[in-house]
Parts: structure tokens; sequence; C-alpha cells
């Protein structure tokens, strides 16, 4: 029955090559629109069984209270200021000025409820003013202990306090990082002081940029370096390329299906792309290395491609069948992410096989046919 199947898939690939690859071509093009569905998924939350009992927790404070993250900014003396001048404590009240400054530009962002520093205790017990000279701050300190909550014991960090819902909602924490930063660039500290944002939000945020980046380079590194080792195990660019080429759309296709069925980027899935290059190249190769044996055997093209189909397609097609069955096991997992991984690693199997067995003997076909031609 399989071999009847693959007998067939081989025969429509003799016969209509240019037509297979005109629709695996289409096919890539629909699966481009899926990937550009596909998002990151840098909440953490997200990432656990969401009838964990903290979870639920979590989700209850912040639908009644509406905020439950905290986002800091971290003002503190620049250890690499080479200014004679800089300033050389946080107390000065032109630092002061900076963090009221900076207060106020923050408290007009979105997903903001509250923002609370040092400035605001010392305002208050300054009829809502920050003291003209240093020595008036010390005095306020030193008179209520407990502002010494909010700055460092040798005077070089203080810290604002920013009570945020965007934790949850991780496109609404990069905006939030994002603006936090540039209302720092905005707040013209004085020389000698720097202001770094972190806390879930800013967490969240680089997540998100790190599965990212990390996805690109992973993929690109993984199909130069088994280009290389195609290249000289072929001696030859282009027989380096041939088993690469149906894999390249193989990759395009199994993102447009994780686009599509809404299964996101995160720290497990993010590795997919690279492990579909490493292991799905292997039946490319298969099929290549049986279709040049045939040919170097004296078989016709038509031929070679029917035995390499026919004859390799059911192995892959048997390996392929209980590695995916393996994968589908993460399923069953409480891990919510995990469960995405299984289904990511499902397609990228189901991607590289399809892609090897009805893509990779069109296009031998097709060239092999137009080198004959040629000659």
């Amino acid at each position: 029955m399989l071999e009847r199947g693959l007998k067939w898939i081989a025969d429509f690939q003799i016969a209509h090559p240019t037509l297979v690859l005109v629709l695996c071509i289409l096919i890539t093009f629909a699966a481009f629109n899926g990937a550009m569905k596909i998002k990151s998924e840098a909440n953490m939350e997200k990432w656990m069984p969401q009838d964990l009992p903290v979870i639920k927790t979590s989700k209850l404070i912040r639908s009644i209270f509406g905020a439950s993250d905290m986002e800091m900014v971290v003002v503190r003396l620049d250890p690499d200021s080479t200014d004679e001048y800089a300033i050389y404590d946080v107390r000065d009240p032109e630092v002061l000025k900076a963090i009221d400054r900076l207060e106020l530009r923050i408290r007009g962002e979105d997903h903001v409820y509250s923002v609370m520093s040092i400035v605001d205790y010392i305002k208050m017990y300054n009829g809502g003013a920050i003291p003209v000279e240093i020595e008036g701050v010390k005095q306020i300190i030193n008179a209520h202990p407990e502002l010494k909550e909010y700055i460092a014991s040798d005077y070089s960090s203080t810290i604002i306090m920013i009570t945020t819902d965007a934790g949850g909602d991780q496109n609404a924490a990069k905006r939030l990082t994002r603006n936090i930063e540039h209302d720092i660039s905005e707040a013209s500290f004085p020389s000698g002081i720097r202001a770094d944002v972190t806390g879930i939000p800013s967490l969240v945020s680089t997540i998100m940029d790190l599965i990212n980046e990390n996805n690109r380079k992973t993929t690109a590194l993984s199909m130069i370096f088994v280009l290389i080792v195609l290249m000289i195990s072929y001696s030859s660019i282009r027989w380096g390329l041939k088993p690469m080429v149906p894999l390249a759309f193989g990759v395009v296709w199994m993102m447009g299906l994780m686009g599509y069925l809404g299964i996101p980027l995160n720290m497990a899935t993010s590795a997919v792309t690279s492990m579909m290059i490493g292991m799905g190249i292997a039946y490319g190769v298969h099929i290549v290395d049986r279709y040049k044996e045939e040919r170097a055997k004296g078989a016709s093209i038509d031929d070679a491609v029917e035995r390499s189909v026919v004859k390799v397609g059911s192995a892959i097609i048997s390996t392929s069948a209980t590695t995916m069955g393996g994968f589908l096991a993460l399923l069953f997992g409480s891990m919510p992410m995990m469960q995405q991984m299984g289904i990511a690693l499902f397609l990228c199997i189901g991607c590289s096989m399809a892609s090897a067995i009805f893509l990779l003997p069109s296009i031998l076909c097709l060239l092999d046919r137009r080198d004959e031609y040629a000659s």
C-alpha cells in the first residue's frame, strides 16, 4: 500500500515536475503569511499550567487590584564617568530634580499605576519642594530614618519604584520599557549619574528580544554549517545545495503552520528551526544519495527518481512516523510550553519529510533533464 502510493507520487513528479515545483512555491507563499503571525511568548505565567493555584492567585490579584508587577529605575553614580565635576552623592538636589522630572514623565505612561521614590517623601516633608542645598536634603533624611530604605548606605544609588500591570502583556511590557528608557534620556540627569530600568516588564521585553535574536542567529548558522558539511561531503557546491533547497522550503512550511496554529516562539520552540535543519537534512541526503547511486548504475532520470522515492521514501515515512509519535507524547505533559514544543517538533519532522519526498525529486528531475537537454 505504502509503496504503491509512493510510486504514484513518483510517477506524478516525473510527469509534472514543474507543476510540483509551482505548487510548492505557492504553498510556501501561503506559509510566509502564516509565519508572519508567529508571536514571541515571554510571559512566564503562560509557560505554566493555568490551573496552578499560584497562577490563579496572580490573575485574581491583577483582576481586583489592577497591578501586580514592579518595574524599577536604579539611579546611581556612573562608575565610567571621567568628569572631575561629576556629582558623587545621589542626595544632591540636581539629582533629585532629575528624578522628579523622570517621575512626572513615567506617571504619564500607559499601564503605570503609581510611581514612588525618596523624592516624593522629601517634597512631602519640605512643603512640596526639593531643598536648594544638599545639607537640607541630609537634614530631612536624618530626621526621618525610614527614608534610608530608598537610598544606599554609601549614597551611591537610589531607586524609583513603579507599579504596573504590563508584565502580563508582553507587547505592553516592551512598549513600557522602551518608553521609560526614553523618559530617562529626557530627564537630563547631571554628569556622573546614570539611570537603568529593571523589573518584570523589562525582563519580559529582554526575553522577547533574546528569543527572536537567537532564533534568527541559530537558524542562519545551522543552514551555513550544514551546507558546508554537504559541500565537503559531495565535493560539489551544486550537489550540496540540492538537499538544502527543499529543506529551506520545509522550514518556511513549518513556521507557517506554527503561525496558523497559534504556536508562539518561546524558550523551547525557538530552537525548533535549528533542530529541523539538523534532523531534516538527513531525509534529503538519503534521497540524493540513492538517486546518485541509481544514476551511477546507468538508470535513467525517471527510473532513478522512482526508485529513490519508492525505496527510500518508505523508510523515511516509517522513521518519521515513529519520531513524530514520540514528540506527540509531549502533549500529555502539564506544561503548555512543552506541549507547544511537542507540536512544533511534530511539524518539524512532518515538513522535513514532505519537502524531501514531494519536492526534492522534482528538483532533481528538472535539473538533470535540463543538463541532458543542454548537452
